[in-house]
């Protein structure tokens, strides 16, 4: 046996002084009285009981004894030898990947792998430290080795689990090289709901919660059709990570207004993947985001949802050159995909072109213009650039 704080004993100097103190005689006063028959049967019982007297002082000072022993103790803090030889340092591993969310019995994964770390790490002292290690998505040293419980205890509570997936390999490659520099009396211990890891020779891994089945979206994503730019190319992908067959629906949604509804009949780890087109309709005071839902939900719900910006749509910039065409003005107010600029004939140069997307010339007459040689995009009514009628 051991004791982390040793100077403790030193107390034991105050024993002799506690004693005196305690087998200190009280001084009697003398006082006059009218009679001593009632003090002489008393003085006779005192002889009778004088032994008992004794023996009592005497338990009594022993308690005191022992009560002080075990106030010493507990500030010496006794360790015993056989749980300090192994595991001296603890490299504690939290998975907190998006599969540590799923919930079943009313308790998420990662809240049983939380509850399990706080119990290792209110074990901790100077001879048993504990680090702390976040896995999942970028691996995160969340505290260096501590022997402060309530302080990895107060870490603990506020991790939260991430949106990111992948495997753990470097969480705990890194977790074994903190550990081998606390020489051999250390190990690392992986709290995680993976039912694919197992312990080693090096690692310890205790399974919290189980690995319940999911149907997961995968991909997700939207594009302007190249021939079509108000028509989009939607790419969805659902997966079904359980061992059963699943059915359900995907529905398809902008700004909470449905446009697309697509049912999945999928055998265990089945992908149903499909690419369609939306022409869809974004309000004035929409955000413009697409939104895949899977119902109806599973156990773990981060991934039943996905989204999908919109991709932002200039509008084409068209320099119109007119002398006046009423038509042709309203008809390019009209579409909402362009923003045109008017200029009479005599204002207009050719390197103006240079800034819009395409320039009309309607009836226009250019000197000394090639449309072959000419740069950008450009449409000719009325007669050709050089004066010829088309």
């Amino acid at each position: 046996m051991s004791f982390l704080f040793a100077w403790a004993w030193g107390f034991l100097a105050l024993v002799p002084v506690l004693i005196a103190l305690y087998l200190l005689k009280i001084r009697r006063r003398p006082t006059t009285v009218s009679t001593l028959l009632f003090w002489q049967k008393l003085l006779e019982e005192n002889r009778r009981r004088a032994l008992f007297q004794r023996l009592r002082r005497l338990l009594s000072l022993l308690l005191f004894l022992l009560i002080l022993l075990l106030l010493l103790l507990a500030l010496a803090r006794p360790v015993i030898g056989r749980l300090t030889r192994g595991g001296v340092s603890t490299v504690l591993v939290l998975d907190r990947r998006v599969s540590m969310r799923a919930v079943w019995e009313g308790t998420s994964n990662f809240e049983r792998a939380r509850q399990r770390a706080l119990g290792i790490a209110r074990q901790s002292d100077e001879l048993r430290p504990t680090a702390v290690l976040l896995a999942g998505g970028e691996t995160e040293i969340a505290s260096p080795f501590s022997s402060d419980p309530a302080a990895l205890a107060a870490l603990l509570e506020k991790v939260r689990p991430t949106s990111a997936g992948g495997e753990l390999g470097a969480g705990l490659a890194l977790a074994r090289q903190i550990a081998t520099s606390q020489g051999e009396n250390a190990r690392v211990v992986v709290l995680t709901a993976d039912p694919a890891l197992k312990s080693a020779e090096d690692v310890e891994v205790l399974q919290v919660g189980r690995s319940v089945g999911n149907v997961a979206i995968v991909a997700f994503a939207a594009r302007p059709v190249p021939s079509s730019p108000e028509t989009l190319s939607v790419l969805l992908r659902v997966r079904n990570f359980s061992d059963e067959r699943q059915r359900g629906e995907v529905e398809i949604t902008l700004d909470e207004r449905t446009l697309d509804v697509r049912p999945y009949d999928l055998a265990p780890d089945e992908t149903f993947a499909a690419t369609f087109p939306l022409l869809p309709e974004i309000a004035p005071s929409g955000r413009g985001w697409l939104i895949a839902r899977l119902s109806p939900d599973d156990a773990l719900v981060a991934d039943n949802i996905a989204y999908a910006a919109l991709p932002a749509r200039e509008p084409a910039r068209v320099l119109l050159v007119t002398a006046g065409d009423w038509f042709l003005e309203n008809l390019l107010r009209a579409d909402t995909s362009i923003q045109f600029e008017l200029l009479e004939p005599g204002l207009f140069r050719t390197e103006m072109a240079a800034a819009f997307d395409a320039v009309i010339l309607d009836d226009v007459a250019l000197p000394d213009f090639d449309p072959a040689r000419a740069e950008g995009n450009w449409l000719l009514i009325g007669r050709a650039a050089a004066a010829d009628p088309l």
